[in-house]
């Protein structure tokens, strides 16, 4: 019984090896799951305990296990059935905003996320995709359908009145374009954005009221502003007093301060949730997740076939980064359920981190 029990743990930490070489995802994964648990541990607090295993840990392995499965025509296809979501999104949002509209959030489209917000951050996960498809596929009615998701998909985000959704948005597609060279669009949008500073510049007020229209809220913006600042100084107060170990997940009401913002989820950074309820760790374990992702994607860019691919989940990945300055794009379990294939599609595009031991083309080992 010794030996078979020593032989078991020998073969057991081999293959735990050997996967976590193999896999882009498994070990952020781990500390990102640990650290939330640890956490919740620690503050006693069970609700989080639940949700690191309810909800967290089923992400973290089925990400883990699309990442393991799929082929690179399985993440093809993965992004194909990602971009056509956009349309039946875009359909219940306005069917929602006809027929069921919400009155805190009005005139703003909610779609089935119920939160304009999630809406957004849904929408800058689908977009990169469709942007990616229309480099492989080549069918006229294939083309049309994605031409009209992505529309449909923009004026939808602009509906959400999400302005850093709208920014993330922006900025997926300019590190799309310069991940695919496309010299000349990304000149045009370049030269808006360089028009634009230079009209602020000179002439700050006839610009922005000629940007009025365009923007979303922009009567609430100081105002939200000051809600986030207020938002930000509570989480980092409370990580101030223990940096290293996190709260639990979704635990952040417990430690508002002020009566005007209880119930309010999250602090509305990306940055300040994971390490105020994941602790440092957890908050590290994210970025090295989110960085080994893209510089592989960067290195793998040049000859790939599956280039747009690349180009998509690097927009994707600058969308919800940006995005997670001001709100939190991966607590919502919406956008989290999403996250899971769509970080394993990309790492399954990469190919696998060493060749396989058969000797067989594909996906992970």
């Amino acid at each position: 019984w010794a030996r078979g029990g020593a032989g078991f743990l020998r073969s057991f930490a081999a293959r735990t090896t050997a996967a976590a070489r193999e896999s882009r995802l498994l070990v952020p994964g781990a500390v990102l799951w640990a650290s939330a648990t640890v956490g919740a541990v620690a503050y006693g607090n069970a609700t989080a305990l639940l949700l690191a295993f309810g909800l967290l840990g089923p992400v973290c392995v089925s990400a883990l296990w699309f990442e393991r499965t799929w082929s690179r025509d399985d993440a093809l296809h993965f992004s194909h059935y990602a971009s056509l979501l956009i349309l039946p999104v875009a359909a219940a949002g306005v069917v929602q905003a006809a027929l069921l509209p919400v009155p805190k959030y009005a005139p703003r489209v909610l779609g089935t996320l119920a939160n304009p917000n999630i809406l957004a951050i849904a929408l800058e996960m689908l977009l990169p995709w469709a942007m990616a498809m229309l480099y492989h596929v080549w069918s006229r009615a294939g083309r049309t359908m994605l031409a009209v998701a992505l529309a449909a998909g923009w004026v939808l985000l602009y509906a959400t009145g999400s302005r850093s959704g709208l920014l993330a948005g922006f900025v997926g597609v300019a590190v799309f374009l310069l991940a695919m060279s496309e010299r000349r669009a990304l000149t045009v949008l370049l030269g808006l954005a360089a028009l634009l500073l230079v009209g602020l510049a000179v002439a700050h007020e006839a610009v922005l009221e000629a940007l009025k229209p365009f923007i979303p809220r922009l009567q609430t913006f100081t105002l939200e502003m000051r809600n986030r600042a207020a938002l930000w100084g509570m989480a980092w107060d409370e990580i101030a007093k223990q940096p290293v170990v996190g709260r639990g997940l979704f635990s952040f009401p417990l430690y508002v301060t002020k009566a005007a913002y209880r119930g309010v989820p999250h602090s509305h950074s990306l940055y300040l949730s994971l390490w105020l309820e994941t602790g440092l760790p957890g908050l590290l374990a994210f970025l090295w997740l989110v960085g080994r992702l893209a510089f592989s994607a960067i290195r793998s860019l040049k000859g790939s076939p599956l280039r747009p691919y690349l180009a998509g989940g690097l927009a994707l990945l600058a969308s919800l980064l940006v995005h997670g300055v001001t709100d939190m794009p991966v607590e919502n379990p919406q956008t989290l359920v999403l996250l899971a294939p769509t970080l394993a599609a990309l790492s399954v595009a990469l190919g696998p981190r060493r060749p396989r031991h058969d000797g067989a083309p594909g996906g992970m080992v």
